[in-house]
């Protein structure tokens, strides 16, 4: 089947035993794959090397890193090539790295004498697709700012391999909390500028695309899921990085990459469901689906969570009311809004919250909501509720709003509500103005907070103090400015609680 690197598009007839291009042997074509399926023609994850003579004329000819693993189903040991995943196209097709990538390689600087020199090398397009051991920068830097820009992209370039465990100097294995630390850094400095967003972009495609490392590539995919939360690429760069994911989710459904243990602190990494995880998250980004959103870098206990979101495919937390939807549509195709609101609100006053005081104000331990949350995300909605706290299910909730990818109480919504004053017939018009589906979840909502409100005299919670803790997850508004989120806020609490007292329910 021929082709260096394993990249293979249905090349012409050839001689037996010669490469098509002329460039090495061929790989044989009748070889299986550690999954005992046959290596097909497009972005094999695994080469057998039995067509070459010596592990180090495969090693020379393939470019890659020889690994030994076991195949469970014959019970012998072989020898592979590990990609994971790879695109031997990435960015070699458009024009996007004529316009945008840098073809040279600056090395370091060097002292002649007085003079200061730095060494740069051309690096032909192809080399742009894959790994590389060196921390180089792919962005081009120009005009008046391009010393400091460059300097950043260099910072985030260093950032991301020492994530993956691949920087030279570094420890070699970066434990979870660290990891954490490092993502945040990174999402941090990248996020002021969209040219080093499509470096991080551009950097860990490359640094994920054939990484003859497996766990670095698990670690590089990690790290694109996390990023893909917080922000997307250029509309320049979109398409490049969509397809990346796609032919990789292709590739994985042909055949699996068996999960990759990266650590004793954390689950394994499964290349299909965090590439999914990230098509997903990056459909958000797409230029013609409306302005991009705005850009906020989570805590870092949010950070710590979605670290391990892409292992949950069903998970209802941290997408759009109609992902939701969709996700659900097979196992409850006749609900009409999420089914975790119903279990959730269910689950609240099966355990008493309306008679518990400082419902929705009181947070529930982290230990009891990081299980709740877990068998949420798991898809199970069978909720044992016999010896839990109504806070629990209570916080869950509140999260649960505060983390959809965007906000139930859209953007536009937002600000005429914002314009309204005090006005409650203005306030009710406009809120009958949100999509039907986030109405409907609202009203749901305003339903529990209203019987929250009858037995105010042992919950404490009245409408403004229902207002205030919910507001800022049920607008999930932004301010640069200071003084704009204390004036903001004010305005989003006085807002919601007299929705909460006037809305009409029964009209929706």
């Amino acid at each position: 089947r021929g082709g260096e690197y394993g990249s293979y598009v249905s090349p012409p007839p050839a001689a037996a035993g010669t490469d098509p291009r002329g460039t090495s042997p061929t790989v044989s074509a009748g070889v299986q794959s550690p999954h005992d399926q046959d290596l097909y023609v497009e972005q094999p994850s695994y080469m057998e090397v039995s067509d070459f003579r010596s592990r180090s004329k495969a090693k020379a000819t393939l470019g890659g890193t020889l690994r030994t693993f076991t195949d469970r189903k014959r019970g012998s040991t072989q020898d592979a090539l590990v990609f994971v995943p790879y695109d031997a196209t990435l960015f070699t097709q458009g024009t996007f790295a004529e316009r945008h990538l840098d073809p040279r390689k600056r090395r370091k600087f060097k002292f002649v004498g007085k003079a200061v020199e730095a060494a740069e090398k051309v690096v032909p397009q192809e080399q742009w697709n894959a790994y590389t051991p060196e921390g180089v920068t792919m962005m081009k830097y120009e005009g008046l700012e391009s010393a400091e820009l460059a300097k950043g992209g260099d910072e985030i370039v260093r950032l991301i391999m020492v994530y993956m465990g691949d920087k030279r100097g570094e420890k070699a294995k970066v434990s979870k909390e660290d990891s954490i630390q490092i993502a945040f850094k990174l999402l941090n400095k990248a996020h002021s500028k969209q040219i080093w967003r499509d470096e991080v972009y551009c950097t860990m495609c490359r640094q994920t695309n054939r990484n003859p490392n497996p766990r670095s590539a698990a670690l590089g995919l990690e790290l694109l899921a996390l990023v893909s939360n917080v922000f997307g690429p250029s509309p320049d760069l979109f398409p490049i990085v969509a397809e990346y994911c796609a032919k990789a989710v292709e590739r994985e459904e042909r055949s699996p990459t068996e999960d990759i243990d990266v650590d004793a602190d954390r689950p394994p990494i499964s290349v299909l469901l965090f590439v999914r995880y990230c098509m997903r998250k990056l459909r958000k980004y797409q230029p013609s689906s409306g302005p991009p959103p705005a850009i906020e870098v989570p805590a870092l206990a949010i950070l710590r969570r979605l670290q391990t979101a892409p292992n949950f495919p069903n998970s209802p937390f941290g997408f759009s009311l109609q992902e939701i939807m969709d996700a659900q549509s097979t196992s409850h195709p006749t609900a009409d809004i999420p089914v975790v609101v119903k279990v959730l609100v269910s689950a609240i006053i099966d355990t008493g919250g309306l008679e518990a005081e400082g419902l929705f104000r009181i947070s529930a331990s982290s230990s009891q909501q990081d299980q709740l949350r877990r068998v949420l995300e798991e898809g199970s909605y069978q909720l044992d509720t016999r010896s839990m706290s109504p806070h629990t299910p209570a916080s869950i909730l509140k999260n649960w709003v505060g983390e959809l990818e965007e906000p139930l109480v859209s953007r536009d919504i937002y600000t005429r509500l914002l314009g309204a004053g005090k006005d409650v017939d203005k306030l009710v018009s406009i809120a009958q103005d949100l999509p039907p589906l986030n109405l409907r979840v609202f009203c749901t909502l305003l339903g529990l907070w209203r019987r929250t409100i009858e037995n105010i005299s042992v919950t404490k919670m009245g409408a403004s103090n229902l207002a205030l803790v919910w507001s800022p997850g049920l607008f999930q508004a932004t301010h640069a400015d200071p003084e704009m989120i204390i004036k903001a806020s004010k305005l989003e609490s006085e807002a919601l609680a007299l929705l909460i007292e006037h809305f009409p329910i029964a009209d929706t």
